[in-house]
């Protein structure tokens, strides 16, 4: 007997509609999982008078299938529901890094790491804000290549002030790329017309992939003139590529802010959280000296060239050099080994205070 199921997002884009999907989302609630097999979901889907609805997600078990936007008709559904559809199932992409942003409104509470923790919300991205409209963004890097499949974007908390979904981009793009050229996947519009209050809203589309930039095109204006992007959560969601080989390093450029001060710059690029997050280490290393291999067991780590230059070497994968100005982060898994080609100093900030580390021989 199969275990799949749907879960349906009922937003309404006009009076009608959203009318028919608060009677439908009722409807689901007076059972304990609001989980729907291929004919429960059939016959309310029928019978609250709707044709389409914006998006639905199938699972098995508790593993996401296929995820649906857009006008979302019901056979489609019902082909994976009823198992006549072989699906690999979909999964967050982890880990991920933000490496590049266009900025944050307010660093400690809106920093651009905060829009991966998606489960507090709380905690988000929010862009600058601004009397005139501009187009904020993000870059991920899923630090190995991905057959990505879908975006979830999570709206800030608006219970208390409906003004706050002005917050949600009006319309966003959705460009990536594996080495050089970016290439747009996805192009929204009147993304801010589907929103439900802290619930993920999804997009869908297919490519290959390792960086990701979310890009806003139209942005909403709030009732006090201001405009501003703010987010509780992104997601990505995909499976591994066929090379997609082991987790590679994330990196980036830490010092493209007008700030003189490297701490304040790093924490202005958004690259690290508030200070009674981290566990921040200060390395001085001479020309040609290697620290011991070290692998994190937990958490993850930043390190950011202050001065000189060093090579870093993962595994016995060729090692990548980076100068004074830029960074990499490091993730659970293979020992990574830093070699200074020229005196270095580097700033390592730990991203918990629990995390936890392992220095391994050299042999």
């Amino acid at each position: 007997m199969s275990n799949r199921w749907v879960r349906l997002y009922h937003l309404g884009t006009d009076e009608t509609s959203t009318r028919r999907c608060r009677e439908l989302q009722a409807a689901l609630t007076m059972a304990e999982t609001q989980c729907l097999d291929a004919a429960t979901c059939e016959l309310l889907w029928r019978a609250s008078g709707l044709r389409t609805v914006p998006a639905a997600e199938v699972f098995e078990g508790s593993e996401s299938l296929a995820q649906f936007d857009g006008s979302i008709e019901l056979g489609p559904i019902l082909e994976i529901l009823a198992n006549k559809t072989s699906v690999t199932p979909l999964t967050v992409v982890d880990p991920i890094d933000v490496v590049s942003s266009s900025g944050s409104y307010r660093y400690g509470r809106w920093s651009e790491s905060f829009v991966l923790d998606s489960q507090n919300p709380d905690l988000g991205w929010s862009s600058q804000s601004a009397t005139t409209e501009h187009k904020p963004w993000l870059v991920f890097d899923c630090l190995r290549q991905w057959n990505l499949a879908a975006i979830d974007l999570t709206p800030r908390d608006y219970n208390k002030n409906p003004d706050f979904t002005n917050c949600f981009p009006e319309s966003f793009a959705i460009d990536v790329k594996i080495d050089d050229e970016w290439e747009t996947v996805l192009e929204a519009d009147k993304a801010s017309t589907t929103l439900c209050n802290q619930l993920p809203r999804q997009w869908t589309f297919s490519t290959e992939a390792r960086f990701v930039r979310f890009r806003v095109t139209q942005m909403n204006k709030r009732s006090n003139g201001r405009y501003v992007c703010q987010l509780a959560g992104i997601r990505l969601w995909g499976r591994p590529g066929d090379v997609a080989g082991t987790v590679g390093l994330s990196r980036g450029r830490w010092d493209d802010t007008d700030s003189q001060s490297a701490p304040t710059a790093i924490r202005k690029a958004g690259l690290f959280w508030s200070d009674s997050d981290t566990v921040v280490t200060s390395w001085n290393i001479d020309a040609n000296v290697s620290l011991p291999p070290r692998a994190l067991l937990s958490g993850n780590a930043k390190f950011f060239v202050l001065e000189g230059r060093i090579e870093v070497r993962m595994g016995d994968n060729a090692p990548i050099e980076l100068k004074s100005g830029e960074w990499f982060g490091q993730w659970p898994g293979t020992p990574v080994t830093i070699t200074a080609t020229a005196t270095a100093i580097l700033f390592e900030v730990r991203s918990q205070a629990d995390s936890a580390e392992a220095w391994c021989p050299v042999t």
